[in-house]
């Protein structure tokens, strides 16, 4: 993609994507967007669409065709299992202040609700650590 590509694409992702932030189905708080192109242009976005779109960070499966051959250890893992396998890693007596302390900055972290799924995704996931940060 060219330069003016990416930057188009990119500022349609922060006007018009939003992750739920406990996974389950959208509150209605984002509706419609129509998003006017640099060209004049129309694209409409559906409430589902711009909330699919950020929940594909946490569930990479939903939009991947399955492979044969591919195991569990190979699968795609949404944001919240990286971060929470690359935890698992380091010495035990780190953990717990590792994951009180995870800090997300830029980028698609910026999404709406992406803050409140990573730490929704993390204490479910982690029952024994009761407040993650």
């Amino acid at each position: 993609m060219q330069g003016y590509h990416v930057d188009v694409v990119r500022h349609l992702k922060k006007a018009a994507c939003q992750v739920k932030p406990d996974g389950g189905a959208p509150e209605g708080k984002a509706g419609a967007l129509t998003y006017e192109l640099p060209d004049g242009s129309l694209v409409n976005v559906e409430t589902e669409t711009r909330y699919k779109l950020g929940d594909i960070l946490f569930n990479p499966e939903t939009c991947i065709l399955p492979t044969s051959g591919t195991t569990q250890d190979e699968a795609i893992r949404g944001v919240h299992e990286v971060l929470l396998q690359s935890i698992s890693s380091c010495d035990e007596f780190l953990r717990d202040h590792l994951f009180r302390n995870v800090v997300t900055a830029g980028g698609t972290s910026m999404t709406t609700g992406f803050g409140d799924r990573l730490k929704w995704e993390l204490e479910r996931k982690c029952r024994r650590w009761q407040s993650v940060a």
